[in-house]
């Protein structure tokens, strides 16, 4: 591996339930053994507009076709299931922070300075990676690729001049 570009990382206690109130009380309902698959089957275009533009510094990014796509997605035989995997398994994602120190290729660390992590969940990871260097995208939330598509590619190409 030469390098990683890590943009908005999951590796924080509640994740996407950070974005809203909608967010959080969908992502603790999906969890649940009980009512979880329920949940998560019921999912449908209006909430998850209001959580996903939880996530943007400017909500009207979200172009709607881009929503139609993750709900024909979403209604796939199988995506409630692994989307509930997904929420049940965050702490998998923060324990993986554990492995960082083993990283050797060079990092970068990229966030939206309105993403959903907090700015110690930022320097604890900058912390781990010894020589990471961090980027802050100026008015963009957790979904850089939709709200600065232009600088996400000068990132991955390794031409950003922030």
């Amino acid at each position: 591996m030469r390098r990683v570009v890590a943009f908005n990382t999951y590796d924080y206690s509640k994740g996407v339930g950070r974005a809203n109130r909608i967010a959080s009380i969908y992502v603790r309902s999906a969890r649940l053994a009980a009512i979880g698959p329920v949940v998560t089957r019921m999912e449908n275009r209006p909430v998850l507009g209001i959580v996903l533009r939880g996530g943007l510094f400017d909500g009207s990014k979200l172009p709607d076709h881009y929503l139609a796509e993750l709900r024909r997605v979403g209604r796939r035989r199988g995506y409630p299931r692994v989307a509930r995997e997904v929420f049940r398994n965050v702490d998998s994602m923060i324990g993986a922070r554990g492995l960082y120190a083993r990283v050797t290729a060079p990092v970068t660390l990229v966030y939206g300075d309105h993403d959903w992590s907090h700015m110690q969940d930022r320097e604890a990871n900058l912390a781990l990676l010894p020589g990471a260097q961090p980027i802050s995208l100026p008015q963009t939330g957790h979904f850089a690729a939709l709200e600065q598509p232009d600088q996400v590619a000068e990132i991955l190409l390794g031409d950003y001049a922030g």
